[in-house]
């Protein structure tokens, strides 16, 4: 059984959940303050996780879809500045899909864990509303179904989704 917003609070030692919002916004104003001009983030990278929740909202091309969460995931790994990765990770607008809020959250999960100068700048990604009642499968996989299920990366599975690893690698 997950626990509440209140009791994780308490094991913390954050803030409740009326401070929440208020501290994300302290952290995401700090992390744009510490951009400058040579960043990769500025001069290079077209796919972000924040423009891909742009248009994943309006295109119902679910494999087209993959592919393009396909580069944004390369484009993470490929960051190599602190406050380019932070910037990269920050929360995402909704995308008016709560399935592929929660694949996006999976994915900012599997690049910026470890990476992220500032653990809390992942902490949109716990959301509860990032994770899935229900299974997702943006692919179709029909009768391959279980195989990719087992391919699928955890930080997908535990939110219902199921894309396997290799959908989201390579060139």
């Amino acid at each position: 059984m997950p626990l509440s917003a209140q009791e994780i609070a308490w094991i913390t030692g954050h803030p409740a959940l009326g401070d929440r919002d208020f501290r994300r916004e302290q952290i995401r104003a700090g992390v744009l303050a510490r951009l400058d001009s040579t960043s990769e983030l500025l001069t290079g990278h077209l796919t972000t996780y924040a423009r891909f929740a742009t248009i994943v909202a309006a295109d119902d091309d679910w494999p087209f879809m993959v592919r393009v969460l396909r580069q944004c995931r390369m484009a993470a790994d490929e960051l190599t500045t602190p406050n380019d990765i932070d910037a990269f990770h920050l929360e995402p607008p909704r995308t008016g899909r709560p399935a592929w809020d929660a694949v996006l959250a999976g994915v900012a999960e599997m690049t910026g864990v470890d990476r992220v100068s500032d653990p809390l700048i992942l902490d949109w990604c716990r959301d509860q509303d990032r994770f899935l009642p229900a299974l997702f499968d943006p692919l179709d996989t029909g009768r391959y179904f279980w195989l990719d299920y087992l391919r699928t990366p955890i930080q997908l599975r535990e939110r219902n989704v199921v894309l396997a690893a290799g959908n989201l690698e390579g060139r």
